[in-house]
C-alpha cells in the first residue's frame, strides 16, 4: 500500500530498523519554487542568522511517504491517518521514500510566513501542496525510565525550534555521518545504512542531550510517524527507548558536573500512567534532584506541539495494544 507524506502512520506492533528499508530518488527532494519566492526564503535565512548565530545549514533528509509491504492497514481517509497492524503470518515491514534536503530550506519553506505560499505553488505547479516543502525528518523517543517515568527537557532559548518549551529528546538523522553532503552523495549510498543512521542518530540525541551511552538504552522502535502542524506538517518519527536507570539516576548523569548540554536548560518527568493529556490543563512534572522528588505543575501549553503529538499518537497506538509501553 502506497501513502502519501501527509498521511500519519501508527505502528501499534513498534518497528525495529530490520523492519524498515530505504527508497531514494532524486525526485524525492524537495522541488523548487518561482525565483521570487526562493529569493525571499532565502532573505528570512539571513535575517535569522543575524538573529541566532548558532543556526547552522546541516544537510538533512527529507521523507516523501512510505509504502507497507506487509502487514495490514487500517486507513481512515478523511483524517489521513493510516495504522499498520501486525500480521499473523509474517511481521510488517515498510519502505520509506527518502530524498535530500538541508536545515536552511526547512527554517525558510515549514517554518515560515511563506509556508502557505509554498504549499500553494506546490500544488499548482506539481500537483502536491507539500513538494516545495522541505519536510526533513525529525525523531523524538519517548525515553522510559526503569521505575516508570518518562524523560522530558527544557529546551533552552537559543535553540531554532521550541525554544524554552517542555520537549522529548530527539533531533534529525544527519546525512553528514555517512558523508552525504548532496544529492548524488544520496544516491550512491547504501539504503540499509540511512536506516542505521535513523536509529543509531537518536541514541547519539540521547547521550549529547542526557549523557546516557547506548548500554544504558534499548534499541529504539518505530512506534509513529506524526506530522507537526506548527511546521506546516514536517514529519515527525515517534520512537520508544527503554532506559535501564530509575529516574532519579538519570536526573543525577544529567546534572553530573562533567556533562552540558547546550540545547536544554533542564529535565524533569511525567508519570508514564499521565500520559494521556486530552481535556487537560495542567500536568504535573518529577524533578529528581533531591532523594524527595519535587513536583512541579506546568500547563500544556508549556510542552512543544511536536511533544503533544507524539503523546497522542501513542494513545491512538495504545488503543490497538494495550502493552505498547511494556518493556
Amino acid at each position: 500500500m502506497e501513502l502519501e507524506a501527509n498521511y500519519q502512520v501508527y505502528f501499534p506492533s513498534p518497528l525495529s530498523r530490520d523492519q524498515i528499508k530505504i527508497t531514494k530518488k532524486s525526485n524525492f527532494n524537495r522541488r523548487r519554487a518561482s525565483v521570487d519566492l526562493e529569493t525571499r526564503a532565502g532573505a528570512i535565512w539571513e535575517k535569522r542568522l543575524k538573529e541566532n548565530p548558532h543556526l547552522f545549514n546541516g544537510t538533512k533528509f527529507r521523507f516523501a511517504g512510505l509504502s507497507v509491504k506487509s502487514g495490514k492497514t487500517v486507513t481512515k481517509q478523511d483524517n489521513k491517518i493510516t495504522l499498520v497492524l501486525a500480521d499473523p503470518v509474517s511481521p510488517c515491514k515498510v519502505e520509506l521514500r527518502t530524498g535530500f534536503s538541508n536545515y536552511k530550506d526547512y527554517t525558510t519553506t515549514n517554518m515560515s510566513s511563506l509556508a502557505e505560499e509554498f504549499q500553494k505553488h506546490g500544488m499548482e505547479k506539481y500537483g502536491d501542496p507539500q513538494a516545495c516543502m522541505a519536510d526533513i525528518i525529525g525523531h523524538s523517543a519517548l525515553l522510559i525510565t526503569a521505575d516508570n517515568f518518562v524523560v522530558i527537557q527544557l529546551r533552552s532559548q537559543t535553540v531554532g525550534e521550541a525554544a524554552g518549551m517542555w520537549h522529548f529528546a530527539g533531533g534529525h538523522p544527519e546525512p553528514d555521518e555517512l558523508g552525504i553532503s548532496c544529492s548524488e552523495d544520496l544516491d550512491e549510498t547504501e539504503p540499509g545504512k540511512i536506516v542505521d543512521e535513523i536509529y543509531d542518530s537518536l541514541l547519539r540525541e540521547m547521550k549529547e542531550e542526557l549523557n546516557l551511552s547506548e548500554e544504558e538504552l534499548s534499541d529504539p522502535v518505530l512506534v509513529a510517524i506524526g506530522k507537526d502542524k506548527d511546521s506546516f506538517y514536517k514529519p515527525e518519527f515517534n520512537f520508544i527507548i527503554h532506559c535501564r536507570l530509575s529516574a532519579q539516576q538519570v536526573s543525577e548523569k544529567y546534572f553530573a558536573e562533567d556533562f552540558s548540554d547546550i540545547e536544554s536548560d533542564d529535565i524533569a518527568f511525567l508519570d508514564v500512567r499521565q500520559l494521556d493529556l486530552s481535556g487537560r490543563q495542567n500536568v504535573d512534572l518529577f524533578k529528581f534532584k533531591t532523594d524527595e522528588p519535587e513536583i512541579v505543575t506546568v500547563n500544556v501549553e508549556q510542552i512543544a506541539s511536536s511533544s503533544l503529538q507524539l503523546m497522542e499518537n501513542l494513545q491512538t497506538a495504545i488503543g490497538y495494544n494495550p502493552k505498547l509501553l511494556c518493556a
